[in-house]
Parts: C-alpha cells; structure tokens; sequence
C-alpha cells in the first residue's frame, strides 16, 4: 500500500516538522529584527494561516478530496472539517461570521473586535439576529 498519500505517513510526519522549525524560524526573525515581541510574531502568523487554512481547503475539495480526507490530514472528523469549510466551498462566507471567530483568527477577545473591528481588519455588517453582529473581512 503506497502510504505517501495517507496522513499519518512518514513522509507527512517530515514535512509537519520542517514546517514547524521554518516558522520557529521565522518567528525568531520577526521577533529580532523589527524589535517585536515573540508572542506578537505569533499572532501575526495564527492570523495569517487562519486566513490560509479555509483557502486550502478549498483548494484541496477542488482537487477531489473528499471532505473525510480533509478532516483527515487536518486531524478532525469528516464533519468537523465540513462544518467549518462548506461555507467557503458554497460562497455563501459573505454573511460574516462571529465576533468570537473574527476574534480566534486574530487571537485577540471578542469585545476588543467588537469594539473596533477596523484595527483588525473586519467591518460591522448587518445581521439577521438582533444583537449578534456579524463580521466580515475589509478588502
């Protein structure tokens, strides 16, 4: 059985782990050379493959994954993985989403983006339930 497709494969193991030392590298850089703090540099980085992760995905449905490889690899059940990416795959994202996501893509608490949503990028947009805001993205 050619096991360089599967998950849990060797192969996958080596590459997770590059991964993992490039972007404790990267950090290290950020951190040093533009004088910000480590946990900042971390931020920045959880933001930006927050912002990643749904397009690979999409990316990956496109190539014929069906949705239990893709909770598969990211280590989740097949309805786990449909649940939190369907949404990009139908194009219906532009309803928004909650302050609480808008606040774990940014890795900042709910009230800071409930009160200014522009520092992090995300603009207020109506919503169907009165007093549950949704947040989308300012492009």
């Amino acid at each position: 059985m050619d096991t360089s497709s599967t998950p849990n494969s060797e192969p996958e193991s080596m590459a997770a782990g590059a991964a993992r030392e490039g972007l404790r590298a990267l950090v290290a850089a950020l951190a040093s050379s533009e004088r910000i703090h480590e946990l900042e540099a971390l931020s920045t980085l959880q933001g930006a493959l927050a912002d990643m992760l749904p397009l690979a995905a999409l990316e990956a449905r496109r190539q014929g994954l069906t949705w239990t490889q893709v909770g598969e690899y990211l280590g989740v059940s097949e309805q786990a993985a449909q649940q939190r990416f369907a949404k990009v795959e139908r194009g219906d994202d532009a309803r928004g989403i909650s302050a609480a996501d808008a606040a774990r893509q940014k890795g900042v608490n709910r009230s800071t983006i409930q009160r200014n949503p522009g520092r992090y990028g995300f603009e207020k947009i109506p919503s169907d339930s009165p007093g549950r805001p949704r947040y989308r993205k300012v492009q």
